[in-house]
């Protein structure tokens, strides 16, 4: 199923689901058969044969981020379904985050030297925030007053952080990298999203040897806990695609 909507860079984009058996999944997602739940898959219009460039690999993740911060804020007054968009929502903020500090932020270093180490370090100090924002919601209930004000904080912090990736850091590798060099790094940031921890740990080094190292041991834990947290259902996605649509 496709649903067609607007991206934040103004590009006509699919809201897809795939079903399987009795529920949805979603290729990469931490759930099994056994789980019924559904899974938002918002992914850039493009030919099955193209190959997504960095830019647009990033800018999906950043519109699947939009999109699953509007669907908890839709559903204020349903806890149980916010919990639900809050939980998907750390989980693709998370996997962004690894990407970024994996493969993002060490191509600028490589192709800008010391304005790509300077704009490196702001991205890592900017995905720290983020990281400890999460963390810290993590210990508080989804859909109550304290959870909401801290919510909109990460929210705000984490649009700084894709206002500078959009703006300033991805024009800059799709210059420098050419067509095929940037779909070679958007392989690599969607195969580093797939081995990425699933839950924020701002204690980790973001130096990409040492994160990825920890990334590895951290990420059989986290998706471990993902089996027993609640993520969207189906009927909750399909009232989202009513709004949607």
């Amino acid at each position: 199923m496709t649903f067609v909507t607007i991206s934040r860079s103004g590009v006509a984009r699919g809201f897809n689901s795939v079903f399987h058996a009795s529920h949805f999944v979603r290729t990469g997602s931490p759930f099994r058969a056994s789980y019924p739940n559904v899974i938002p898959a918002a992914s850039r219009m493009m030919s099955s044969t193209e190959q997504p460039t960095l830019s647009e690999a990033v800018m999906s993740d950043f519109d699947d981020i939009d999109v699953l911060a509007d669907e908890y804020r839709r559903f204020r007054g349903d806890k149980n379904a916010q919990a639900r968009w809050a939980n998907q929502l750390t989980w693709t903020v998370a996997r962004h985050g690894v990407g970024s500090e994996l493969v993002i932020y060490p191509l600028l270093e490589k192709h800008f030297h010391e304005t790509g180490s300077k704009l490196a370090n702001e991205g890592r100090a900017g995905n720290q925030s983020v990281k400890e924002r999460l963390y810290a919601l993590e210990s508080l209930q989804p859909g109550t007053l304290k959870y909401n004000r801290e919510f909109e904080g990460m929210m705000n912090t984490m649009e700084s952080v894709t206002d500078r990736e959009t703006e300033d850091d991805l024009p800059m590798l799709e210059d420098a990298l050419g067509t095929e060099g940037s779909q070679e790094a958007a392989a690599r940031y969607n195969l580093t999203k797939q081995l990425a921890p699933t839950r924020p740990h701002p204690s980790n080094p973001s130096q990409p040897l040492l994160d990825s190292v920890v990334s590895l041991l951290e990420m059989p834990l986290d998706k471990l806990k993902d089996q027993f947290t609640k993520f969207p259902t189906q009927q909750i996605l399909e009232e989202s695609k009513n709004h949607i649509g």
